[in-house]
């Protein structure tokens, strides 16, 4: 892995999670629609009095007509434990966090709950107000649009999390004199953040649901996805359009994803601070930027998408010393060494063989300190054409699990026959009257199903401000080679057929280098 460090925030395509946005009346039935209309009655009335009030009535309706499929935790225990942590003077630790959770589970149970069993027509009315005086009250009201307003401003929540009350006058009082500052909405966004980051500081998760943002403000720490509750809270308190933009995978982790908050242009595009390409990192700053060449093109050959880690490798390494041997008795007594492995194999790996001296018996025979399980196992013949041909036999095992032998000669490198001892042996018998001279082994380790497998199908994409799909193609081998790349190109290999781990990587001097 390289030591520097790639900005994150703008390697994936980003999905915008927000908790309400229009969805159009085809997505709810007449009768839903009038059923939370009925419910806010009292809602739509206020706002219909005056024609001043035409947008807040549309703003309203907005709300009501999408509320339909969001809940939020509630219960006694989510009671407890917001009224324990704002009652607190502050700058409690992890631990104290977790013990606090501890305690109040004891309080009644969380349930998720529809918004509309929660939600009343004062508390409607309430972020409607406030919504619109922090709209218009910022100097970057007029590039905004009412349908911009809705989507990213209005909304009372900005994910699953816990419901409070007077959250827009709770930021709005502690953050609105830095947003005043700024008459460019770009500059508010970065000040404001840059302080609620400090305020705010990076933590393990200290309760399973998801708190409502003043109660984590008041905390002081909040994990990633937790504090960005919190951060898009306080920006649209103070009328600026954001968002919780997320990654499904960081930089050192296979499964693990992140979020961050995001500031929504009117035309659509996002800002996080960064640069709008992918760069690369290092103590003194900017190394480079990852863009795509639009003219220079290159050919590149591929075998993994997923960088090759120590768990996998170090067990590889103890594979050497281990031998192939050929005997005509069972016992192998007196065996014959065909092929050594000598270096670290990679992947399924292929031996030559020297020695012509005809064999009805074949196996592996693990190095004396290893018991790297194999997932393939061939013995390779010449026919009377002189094509090599793969031999079948009886298979046999001393220190394996004998049921899984068969996954040895099946094809199949994502099933192995598990090593039970150190030193092990795995092979086939040709079976009574039958001996062949055999030209290669071929055999792979049990692996981490990464390398690209004959038969499935996969996707190279390239980044350029966004993910582009190069090629879509079924794999012919144990590579892949993809013509017409551009040159400096941030890429990602897709198996469409089968598993989960993938990770950003460049082609440097006929290889891959992975981020």
């Amino acid at each position: 892995m390289q030591k520097t460090l790639l900005v994150a925030a703008i390697l994936m395509a980003a999905a915008h999670l927000v908790c309400i946005q229009a969805k159009g009346n085809d997505k709810h039935s007449d009768t839903t629609v009038t059923a939370y209309r009925q419910k806010y009655a009292s809602v739509i009335r206020h706002y219909s009095h005056s024609a001043a009030d035409s947008l807040k009535l549309k703003a309203a309706l907005f709300l009501i007509d999408n509320m339909d499929g969001h809940t939020m935790p509630k219960g006694g225990a989510m009671e407890h434990y917001t009224a324990a942590l704002r009652s607190h003077d502050g700058g409690m630790g992890h631990k104290e966090l977790q013990m606090q959770w501890a305690q109040s589970q004891y309080e009644g149970e969380v349930v998720y709950a529809p918004d509309s069993l929660v939600i009343d027509n004062d508390f409607l009315i309430e972020n409607i107000d406030d919504a619109f005086d922090a709209w218009q009250g910022n100097a970057w009201h007029d590039g905004m649009t009412f349908g911009h307003f809705c989507r990213y401003i209005l909304p009372y929540r900005a994910n699953g999390e816990y419901l409070s009350r007077n959250w827009r006058k709770y930021f709005r009082s502690r953050y609105g004199e830095i947003a005043k500052e700024h008459a460019d909405v770009r500059k508010a966004f970065a000040a404001v953040l840059d302080t609620l980051q400090k305020d705010v500081v990076l933590s393990n998760p200290y309760c399973p649901y998801d708190l409502d943002p003043v109660t984590c403000h008041h905390a002081g720490r909040g994990e990633c996805s937790q504090r960005c509750i919190t951060f898009v809270a306080a920006m649209r308190a103070l009328g600026i359009p954001a968002v919780i933009d997320a990654t499904p995978m960081w930089a050192d982790y296979s499964q693990r994803g992140h979020a961050w908050v995001a500031l929504v242009m009117p035309n659509g595009d996002t800002y996080t601070g960064y640069i709008s390409c992918p760069l690369l990192i290092n103590k003194k700053g900017v190394e480079r930027e990852i863009r795509p060449s639009a003219a220079e093109k290159t050919t590149i050959t591929i075998d993994r998408k997923y960088p090759l880690c120590t768990y996998t490798t170090d067990a590889w390494g103890y594979m050497r010393g281990g031998v192939f041997e050929g005997s005509n008795t069972a016992d192998f007594n007196h065996p014959d060494t065909l092929a050594e492995i000598t270096t670290m194999p990679y992947g399924m790996t292929t031996l030559p063989v020297i020695n012509r001296k005809a064999y009805r018996y074949l196996r592996y025979k693990a190095a004396p300190h290893s018991h790297c399980s194999l997932a393939e196992l061939q013995f390779y013949s010449a026919d009377e054409a002189g094509n090599n041909r793969m031999l079948h036999g009886e298979p046999f095992a001393d220190g394996a699990m004998q049921n899984q032998l068969p996954q040895l000669f099946d094809g199949n490198p994502a099933t192995i026959c598990r090593a039970t001892e150190d030193g092990y042996s795995v092979g086939i018998d040709l079976g009574e009257k039958v001996a062949k001279a055999i030209t290669e082994v071929r055999f792979a380790p049990s692996t981490d199903l990464n390398f690209v497998e004959k038969g499935h199908l996969y996707e190279l994409y390239y980044f350029d401000t966004d993910w582009h799909l190069l090629k879509r193609v079924y794999s012919q081998g144990t590579s892949l080679t993809f013509h017409d790349v551009p040159k400096n190109a941030l890429l990602l290999l897709k198996d469409r057929t089968g598993g989960r781990e993938e990770r950003i990587f460049t082609y440097e001097s006929d290889k891959q280098v992975w981020y």
